[in-house]
């Protein structure tokens, strides 16, 4: 029982750590989006829990509001970056 919990802590932090090395990528790629999707995660959490959304969902909307804009990094930089 121990063993199956610490797995799913170990499991839980490596999902964090991917999700972090994404923002961080965009970021790096992004200068406009540096801080943005943890305001966005931030405010949809507060958002979806005064909507009564708990649990699994809940973690699973503030996961979706962090890599929202996942899909910059494949967007060229002289796209991405057009007035």
């Amino acid at each position: 029982m121990i063993k199956k919990v610490f797995s799913q802590v170990k499991e839980e932090e490596l999902y964090h750590d991917i999700i972090e090395s994404l923002v961080t990528a965009l970021e790096a790629k992004d200068l406009y989006t540096k801080g943005h999707s943890e305001r966005v995660a931030n405010m949809v959490h507060v958002l979806s829990k005064y909507l009564g959304i708990k649990g699994k969902k809940l973690e699973i909307i503030h996961i979706a509001a962090h890599v929202h804009d996942i899909g910059k990094i494949g967007v060229p930089d002289k796209i991405l970056n057009k007035k």
